[in-house]
């Protein structure tokens, strides 16, 4: 019975082991997808960026184009205010170019402060284009390697359970319908009994004949709480 629980505890690390790497190979599609988010919210930070510097070129255009429309008004009509006969209409004529003068102001103002921006901004996409494809090489390397990871602990699971194949071919036809029934239900199906006589995976003291009985090697015993096949360290 010593063999066959040397077995079973063989059978049950390789269990464990196929366990971790399943627990690695389910988490990589999710970081993964992870790393595709944060590829995306480069590129839409970086569209977003390039629509603003579009928006304030257009808005820019406009008023350059009102600016030199204004200003043409305004010689104009100076020229024609010269031509006024009467003292009433020529008032109005020159309020209207001063008017007309004080909204030309305004547009220089805003066409200098849009130039700004225009140059900051423009300064400002060159700089996230440079670091975003940097930032986004790195993350493309790093989908790559999970991806590679992804097909390597495919490889080291299948190695595993055809060596855990061969490993349940060792065992008795009881002794591994008990653990197979007990791994269906909870895993890891065996656990570790302490010198004091505590299983280590659900912390319960284990009846003192119970683990006499368990020291002496002669048969399976299971873990009154939890149901583990216990075994302890020689």
């Amino acid at each position: 019975m010593k063999t066959e629980l040397v077995k079973l505890i063989l059978l049950a690390q390789i269990d464990a082991e196929i366990d971790v790497l399943i627990e690695n190979r389910e988490s990589l599609p999710l970081q993964i997808k992870e790393i595709e988010a944060k590829i995306q919210a480069l590129d839409s930070s970086l569209e977003q960026k390039t629509r603003e510097v579009s928006s304030i070129k257009n808005e820019l255009h406009q008023k350059t184009s009102a600016f030199h429309e204004q200003k043409e008004w305004i010689a104009e009509r100076e020229i024609k205010v010269k031509e006024i006969k009467t003292i009433k209409e020529y008032q109005a004529a020159l309020k209207e170019v001063a008017k007309s003068k004080k909204e030309l102001s305004e547009l220089e103002a805003s066409i200098h402060s849009l130039s700004a921006r225009l140059e900051k901004e423009t300064n400002a996409i060159q700089e996230l284009e440079s670091t975003s494809a940097v930032e986004k090489e790195t993350l493309l390397t790093e989908m790559a390697q999970k991806k590679d990871q992804s097909f390597q602990i495919n490889e080291l699971i299948q190695q595993q359970q055809a060596e855990k194949i061969e490993k349940e071919k060792d065992l008795m036809e009881a002794t591994l319908k008990k653990y197979r029934q007990i791994k269906n239900r909870i895993s890891p199906a065996v656990s570790l009994a302490s010198k004091n006589g505590v299983c280590q995976e659900c912390n319960v003291n284990i009846p003192p004949q119970l683990f006499i009985e368990l020291q002496k090697l002669q048969q399976i015993i299971s873990c009154p709480r939890c149901y583990r096949i216990l075994y302890i360290e020689e």
